[in-house]
């Protein structure tokens, strides 16, 4: 056998070493495979930062609105846009009634009922949405009307 590999050109006399295309194929296809589990990670953490960079833009510019509000209660717009660099980014002041109903009173029949309007402001943008109270007021009862009041029908 030595003489058929001197007569070839071939003067040492152990086998090639190195590898060979099956393993080379082999190892690029798990490195790829490796590569798009961490791309697929990175892009994952982009979007969920992104939402948390909105998320905690908006919440600064709620309290920037709310700032302005506190001055001015009486000429605060109920929507509007913000400027430059926040131009994606939106407001709205939203009011609701809501009635808070006196647990602590055992018969049910004489449940005392206190009307509220409830102003909240909102800040969005396309990926995040941040809501935060404003103020609390009584609402202005009809007349006849009175927070001690019950929901039944008064004996005559």
């Amino acid at each position: 056998m030595q003489k058929l590999a001197r007569m070839a050109g071939n003067t040492t006399s152990h086998p090639k070493s190195g590898f060979t295309l099956v393993e080379v194929m082999a190892a690029v296809a798990l490195f790829a495979v490796v590569g798009l589990v961490c791309l697929e990670s990175y892009l994952t953490n982009l979007t969920i930062l992104q939402k948390i960079r909105a998320e905690q833009t908006c919440g600064m510019l709620a309290r920037q609105k709310e700032a302005e509000y506190l001055l001015s209660p009486d000429d605060f717009p109920e929507s509007g846009n913000f400027d430059q660099p926040y131009t994606g980014y939106r407001y709205n002041l939203e009011i609701s009634d809501i009635t808070l109903v006196d647990s602590d009173v055992a018969d049910t029949e004489n449940l005392r009922q206190y009307p509220f309007k409830i102003k909240r402001l909102t800040v969005m943008s396309s990926d995040a949405a941040v809501t935060i109270p404003l103020d609390a007021e009584p609402a202005p009862q009809g007349p006849g009307e009175s927070s001690e009041e019950t929901g039944s029908e008064t004996e005559k």
